[in-house]
């Protein structure tokens, strides 16, 4: 199984919103070094100044998760 689409699994099973791609900013994500494969592109988590610290830690602890 492609591992990206498993973090998106995973994510989902634990009700987070990560996504990847590269967020209509194609021209960026081509130019970056090293090279992407702009079909992956990059992950993005949108985080605020409202989030509480509970909810940082458990996206850390999701995304250990995922990259073990």
């Amino acid at each position: 199984m492609d591992p990206l689409y498993h973090s998106l699994i995973h994510t989902s099973f634990h009700q987070v919103g990560i996504r990847y791609g590269h967020f209509y900013a194609y021209t960026l994500v081509d130019e970056l070094v090293p090279k992407l494969d702009i079909d992956d592109g990059v992950v993005r988590i949108s985080l605020v100044h409202y989030n509480t610290v509970q909810e940082v830690n458990r996206i850390i602890e999701i995304l250990k998760e995922i990259l073990e």
